[in-house]
């Protein structure tokens, strides 16, 4: 066994430790499956009993919804509330069928047997209840006419009696007034069922019927035959009211003893099933817990042997793989610090060690050259540096010689100007008309200079100076620009455009702006010029403007060439110009990281399009205050 285990490689060995880990794994996973399934059923006919329980609490709410609309309606008989019962009735039903028909009737049978024999009667004994209603209010209706028409006929005797006999005439009234108060106690008796008041309403018929059959006797003929009509009405009357009782008992009995019945023993078997449900819930717990433990019992038993198997595979792990392999790292630890090595451990084995060990031979090979190329490297980057060092004096050198230039060249040139005006002034007399034409010659030589080396000092004082970020409306800064420029009469230039506000140092802007518009002005060939400034686009970080004009145009192989120093496409005899003006605007531009493009073309016009950073570039710490001179 050893010597085969010896002929494995590493990955044969591991895939062997880890397929027995696998298997304890795969072990666990199907009796937790199996626990969990078994779990899993229970709890789904707990979660059906849990249901069927909660529609039970629904029966016995509807049930109590039933009593009450019965009581509602032995009070008050009508149709709507009639209606209501049928309804809740029907709803009670509809989930009555719905439990009986889950699992929870089947286990509950022999219980929900008598509820479905309620629910099968109940609607009949509600068809009687309003049958007897309806029997109730036919017979209220004929107990009102008899009351009516027994009114009728005493006051009829009455006014008989009122020309014949005075005494009787007090008597029937109070006989008219005996039987309004049994009408008012009968209904009285409807709505109380006070057996008092059904003794009452006797008495009081009675003593007005004994009344009318004495007075039938005595009176004369057309008041005796009245008085014998109101005597059998009366006698009717007693018989209507009795049997208006039979029928409101009646009532009473099917309201309180058979439907209210009904719905009593319906919460009773409600409540027996809600306990049987109860008692199974109980029962589906304990056996889940049971299930679990079972299953707890054999994951902790397979997870012992899966522990001891890991310490055992991590052990033999170890002693034939991860202890030579520490050993080749060490090697290859010791090569990264530079330790030279002649040999590394494992280098004659025949599994991956074996070729980790000879990648590490390989690494001494590679280090011992790279070694090599850092030597020449640090050689080339110490070179480098020089040359930096020495692009940099270089160009502080430029740019102080042409800081300096400019300052010590204006004193001669102030001279030279000064000269010739005095020249001028003093033979103004003697000298003819081409001399002077040569002192003006002279003159504005002397002042192009000047502005020369104005813009040569503009130029130098790019990245060189400080001015301060400020929050900028661009709208202001382009009037600013615009104010500067000395725009002829016959040249117009507009603004359009969304002007957004920005952060930025205002001398910067406002000089690229005025140059641009100041270059297109001057420039410009046409009888009425126009000069459109305009913001295109506005983004996160940038904005982007343009400056346009009808002008002649630039020619595609100029583009690049008018953003040099010192360049102009025009004699300086036709337009008087440094050619300093666009050098200045493209230095003063990169240096807020921004970009000019230009899109022109010979006879129609150019348009300088520029994009400015909406708030100051990390590199822009010290922004150029340029001097604000002519394009």
């Amino acid at each position: 066994m050893s010597a085969l285990l010896t002929r494995l490689s590493i990955t044969q060995r591991i895939a062997i430790g880890l397929a027995l880990l696998v298997l304890l794994g795969a072990f666990i996973g199907v009796a937790n499956l199996l626990a969990s399934r078994s779990a899993s059923d229970e709890f789904q006919k707990f979660a059906k009993l849990n249901e069927g329980y909660r529609v039970l609490l629904d029966i016995e709410r509807d049930a109590s919804e039933l009593q009450r609309l019965i009581l509602a309606y032995r009070l008050s008989p009508n149709d709507m509330v009639l209606d209501q019962l049928r309804e809740s009735l029907a709803a009670s039903q509809a989930l009555f069928e719905q439990v009986e028909a889950s699992a929870v009737g089947e286990l509950a049978s022999e219980l929900y047997e008598p509820m479905a024999r309620i629910y099968g009667s109940l609607p009949e004994h509600i068809d009687s209840l309003g049958l007897i209603a309806g029997e109730l209010s036919v017979q209220q209706g004929v107990l009102r006419d008899l009351f009516v028409d027994a009114v009728a006929k005493v006051v009829s005797i009455d006014h008989l009696l009122v020309t014949t006999d005075g005494a009787e005439h007090l008597n029937s009234a109070a006989q008219l007034q005996q039987i309004f108060d049994a009408e008012v106690t009968a209904e009285s008796y409807l709505r109380t069922h006070e057996y008092a008041l059904q003794e009452r309403f006797l008495i009081l018929i009675d003593d007005s019927e004994e009344y009318f059959s004495r007075l039938a006797l005595a009176a004369e003929e057309q008041t005796a035959q009245q008085a014998g009509d109101v005597s059998r009405l009366l006698i009717e009357l007693k018989r209507a009211f009795n049997l208006l009782i039979q029928i409101d008992r009646n009532l009473i009995f099917h309201t309180n003893v058979v439907i209210a019945g009904n719905t009593n023993e319906l919460n009773r078997l409600s409540a027996d099933i809600r306990n049987f449900i109860a008692t199974r819930q109980a029962q589906s717990v304990l056996s889940v817990r049971v299930k679990l433990e079972r299953a707890r019992q054999v994951v902790l038993l397979v997870f012992a042997c899966l522990v001891f198997a890991a310490f055992a595979i991590a052990l033999w792990l170890g002693r034939s793989v991860i202890r030579p392999v520490n050993a080749v790292t060490d090697a290859i630890e010791q090569l990264g610090r530079g330790v030279a090595l002649e040999h590394v451990p494992g280098s004659e084995r025949k599994d991956e060690i074996g070729l980790l060990a000879r990648a590490g031979e390989a690494l001494r090979d590679a280090h011992q050259r790279t070694a090599q190329l850092l030597d020449q490297s640090e050689a080339l980057t110490r070179d480098l540096m020089r040359r930096e060092e020495q692009l940099k004096a270089s160009n502080t050198e430029l740019d102080n010689f042409a800081y300096v230039a400019s300052h010590d060249l204006r004193s001669p040139l102030r001279a030279i100007d000064n000269l010739a005006q005095w020249i001028e002034e003093d033979c103004a007399q003697v000298l003819p008309d081409t001399s002077k034409q040569h002192f003006d010659l002279l003159r504005s030589r002397v002042k192009r200079m000047e502005q020369l080396l104005e813009d040569l000092l503009a130029y130098s004082r790019v990245g060189r100076l400080e001015s301060p970020v400020e929050q900028l409306s661009l709208a202001d800064v382009v009037t600013e620009a615009i104010d500067l420029v000395n725009v002829p009469e016959a040249c117009t230039v507009s603004v359009t455009g969304t002007m957004p506000s920005l952060t930025s140092r205002r001398v910067p802007l406002r000089q690229v702006i005025q140059n641009l518009i100041s270059n297109a002005v001057k420039y410009n060939d046409k009888d009425r010029g126009e000069v459109v400034f305009s913001v295109d686009d506005v983004d996160d970080d940038f904005v982007e403007f343009s400056v346009s004009d009808n002008g002649p145009g630039i020619a595609p192989e100029y583009h690049e060439k008018i953003f040099s120093l010192f360049t102009t496409l025009q004699s300086r005899d036709d337009v008087e110009s440094s050619g300093m003006g666009l050098a200045i605007v493209r230095k003063v531009i990169k240096s807020k990281r921004g970009s000019i493009t230009l899109d022109s073309a010979e006879g129609r016009g150019s348009r300088f399009t520029v994009r400015w950073p909406l708030t100051p570039a990390d590199e822009d710490t010290h922004i150029s205050d340029i001097a604000e001179g002519s394009a």
